[in-house]
């Protein structure tokens, strides 16, 4: 099979901290709407790629209450009931992608909620304000440019002079789209990958205290599909003859030596669960858990505006993403966009129309199902070789794999402070790709301008 090419998708980032308040910030909510603008200004001084905002109070009316507006310190009369709140000018060379709102296209520093549980002890005690930074929608363009705005980002975060702290308790979530909407039958292919690589492939990337979390659950153990009953369905959208081939394949793939990442009999029951979907929103459903809502993997719903749509009613429009929610939160650039290839790499096999994808497909499983067994490889390598054509990413992912021992997530001290990027490439120097869609560290090209973002929470 020929090396696989980017795809032409739109896809953005949610990174989930927390920060210190600045020293003259009050209790209560104000506290939180301060926190968030300190960021976002730091952020503003820091970048020149994205514009930045900040998510002002939100369901309170300051006004009439003894602790006042936080936002009335610094906006205009009138102004402080906006939702977002621009910390920067809007620059000439971005444009607003068009239907969207203005806060849409921007880098939004807005507010978080974690789960206490997952949070460390000494982030308890600390108590500051959950934060969640939403870049816009990046197109491919970025990605072949070796990610410029998102490396801005996280560079700022890493040299801002306010203190950040991350744990076990954040996230970091990757939105995949396509420029002219999510269509069931891509979802459905996504779905079938991701429930045939989770553990093989997934998982094994990501740090271990990650896969603890209830929020990065896989889909083919935890579940609607696989804890709940079927539903007799009236709708089946893919042709007999088709379905039957990847059926008759599943079944006879692990008959030949029995695959450890997913037993064959499960496997072929949430086959047929996946491609008995009827709609986004059932398939949506279907992969959620009820106890924690969206796991490793998610459809985000939305609609025509953008805004998110919980799975009650038919949403699909060209806002709506396919999330994926395993990894822990990084400041790493380096595993953000390793991460960020492999899933589009996925992206790009789960565009394959009929043999192609049927090709593909069957070299997943009959490289876990043979290959995985018949070896003391692991089997992410292998699939990194032979499916995904990532051999020369292998060394990345295995020093990525090593730095878990040192912590879950890179670059914070024995305080879990992130510590200042003390050294690096110069800041107009970003990866590239080569010729077969890969990023190449041999290769720079000082950052353009991009021109078409959207907000991906």
């Amino acid at each position: 099979m020929p090396p696989l090419p980017f795809p032409e998708i739109t896809w953005g980032v949610e990174l989930e901290f927390m920060a210190k308040p600045p020293p003259n910030a009050p209790k209560g909510l104000g506290r939180r709407v301060l926190t968030r603008r300190a960021v976002a200004q730091h952020l503003t001084l820091a970048t020149k790629l994205l514009p930045s905002a900040y998510q002002g109070q939100v369901n309170y009316d300051g006004h009439h209450s003894s602790e006042g507006c936080a936002t009335c310190m610094f906006e205009p009369s009138g102004q402080c009931k906006s939702p977002i709140h621009m910390t920067s000018e809007w620059p000439e060379q971005v444009s607003i992608r068009p239907g969207t709102k203005f806060w849409s296209n921007v880098c939004l520093i807005q507010d978080e909620i974690l789960h206490e549980p997952y949070l460390a002890e000494v982030n308890r005690e600390r108590s500051w304000p959950h934060i969640e930074i939403t870049t816009p929608i990046f197109d491919t363009a970025e990605l072949r440019k070796g990610m410029p705005a998102l490396s801005e980002v996280l560079t700022a975060l890493r040299n801002m002079d306010v203190d950040i702290t991350a744990d076990q308790s954040c996230g970091l979530h990757v939105h995949i789209g396509l420029p002219t909407g999510l269509t069931l039958d891509f979802a459905k292919k996504m779905v079938v990958l991701v429930t045939a690589l989770e553990d093989a492939l997934l998982r094994n990337l990501t740090a271990p205290g990650r896969r603890d979390s209830m929020y990065a659950w896989p889909i083919h153990r935890k579940s609607n599909m696989t804890l709940t009953e079927a539903k007799p369905s009236d709708s089946f959208h893919m042709s007999e003859e088709d379905y039957s081939a990847l059926r008759e394949m599943t079944l006879a793939l692990p008959q030949i030596s029995p695959s450890e990442f997913c037993e064959p009999g499960l496997f072929t029951k949430l086959l047929d669960r996946i491609w008995n979907a009827s709609s986004l929103d059932n398939l949506a459903d279907l992969i959620m858990n009820h106890e924690a809502r969206r796991i490793g993997m998610a459809i985000s719903l939305r609609d025509n505006e953008g805004m998110r749509r919980e799975p009650m009613e038919e949403c699909a429009s060209k806002e709506s993403t396919i999330e994926f929610r395993y990894l822990q939160m990084s400041f790493d650039k380096d595993l953000i966009k390793h991460w960020v290839e492999i899933l589009c790499k996925l992206t790009g096999i789960a565009l394959k129309e009929g043999n192609d994808f049927m090709a593909c497909y069957k070299d997943i499983r009959h490289t876990l199902d043979r290959e995985a067994s018949a070896t003391t490889t692991p089997a992410w390598e292998l699939i990194l070789r032979k499916v995904l054509k990532l051999e020369h990413r292998i060394p990345a992912w295995r020093k990525h794999i090593k730095s878990y021992e040192a912590g879950d997530i890179a670059f914070l001290d024995d305080d879990l402070l992130l510590t200042r990027e003390t050294r690096g490439r110069p800041g107009g120097a970003m990866l590239m790709v080569d010729e077969r869609g890969d990023f190449d560290e041999d290769m720079y090209e000082g950052a353009d301008i991009l021109s078409s973002f959207r907000d991906t929470h």
